[in-house]
């Protein structure tokens, strides 16, 4: 269920939410009906976390969803449906966890890929001038 999705649903069901963050709010100022979609959509997450470790059997799955991130009444439903649904995953409160980047995530990759190179060569970077002063610095 993508953010897009949930909006469209919350208006299906006569809720007024313009955007994604909107129907999160709702659902944070305890509204029963926008809390119920992102509780669906925590076990749908759960869903596909338990078919990931089933193929993978990583030792960590780590999850970024807004919903499960700042709704406790999600945060107990993904394991739930971990548990229910994985046949190799024997404790999903360990195996699987939230990101700490929620919401970030995106932002923060794209960050970390572009400091990676700059880390990796720091001095390798930027523009590159000629020694003649005349001349125009231009970056490579």
């Amino acid at each position: 269920m993508s953010d897009h999705a949930m909006v469209r649903r919350a208006a299906e069901q006569g809720l007024r939410a313009g955007s994604f963050s909107e129907l999160l709010d709702q659902a944070l100022a305890v509204d029963a009906q926008g809390a119920a979609l992102f509780r669906r959509r925590a076990r749908l997450v759960g869903r596909a976390a338990a078919l990931l470790l089933d193929m993978f059997d990583p030792e960590v799955l780590v999850v970024v969803e807004l919903g499960v991130g700042r709704l406790p009444e999600c945060l107990a439903d993904l394991p739930a449906e971990v548990a229910e649904r994985s046949w190799v995953c024997d404790d999903p409160e360990r195996a699987v966890v939230l990101s700490s980047f929620n919401g970030w995530l995106l932002a923060t990759a794209g960050g970390a890929v572009a400091l990676g190179s700059l880390y990796a060569d720091s001095l390798g970077h930027g523009p590159r001038c000629p020694p003649s002063p005349e001349r125009i610095c231009v970056p490579t």
